[in-house]
């Protein structure tokens, strides 16, 4: 296996990010929906992994758009309509937006509440501002808006994939695995 995007597949590097990233922003999907009703069933304040998976996932947005920024990826398979090619690089391009603007805005958010959240337990991450719970508040909004929006187009990913794999019957999946 290659580590690097070849013209047929990608290569482990990218592969390596999509498939971490994909499962972080799952569980983290999972946690940001359900996190206070677990809370509240299990007695476990569980929002420490979901800053902790967030800062995570803010790093590896961080190189994983570097990555691609540098790293030529394989073209769209030929079969693949003009719709289809402009959708999925529309498709791509939100995942990447939204991989640094989701956890962005909820560090923001504790950095204004005052609750910086911890890397792991090995050091605190916060901005220098002052605590601003109407500041604080806003970027909360923004980030369950943007969750939302996360959650809506990984639907459609994955929904495309589904299309591809067991209707078109295509190799896309195939260059991702």
């Amino acid at each position: 296996m290659n580590l690097k995007n070849t013209p047929e597949h990608y290569g482990f590097i990218t592969k390596s990010f999509h498939w971490v990233i994909a499962f972080c922003m799952i569980l983290m999907i999972f946690l940001g929906f359900f996190m206070h009703p677990l809370m509240h069933v299990t007695g476990i304040d569980i929002r420490w992994i979901h800053k902790a998976l967030g800062l995570t996932l803010l790093l590896l947005g961080i190189l994983f758009n570097l990555w691609r920024i540098f790293t030529k990826k394989p073209p769209y398979l030929s079969s693949m309509k003009r719709w289809e090619e402009i959708a999925a690089t529309a498709s791509h391009h939100s995942l990447l937006t939204l991989i640094i603007l989701m956890p962005l805005s909820g560090l923001i958010m504790s950095s204004y509440a005052g609750h910086l959240p911890s890397f792991w337990g090995l050091f605190t991450v916060g901005l220098p501002v002052t605590i601003n719970p109407q500041i604080a508040h806003t970027f909360g909004e923004i980030h369950e808006i943007l969750g939302i929006i996360l959650s809506a187009v990984i639907v459609i990913h994955l929904l495309a994939v589904i299309r591809h794999h067991f209707f078109l019957k295509d190799n896309t999946l195939g260059r991702m695995r």
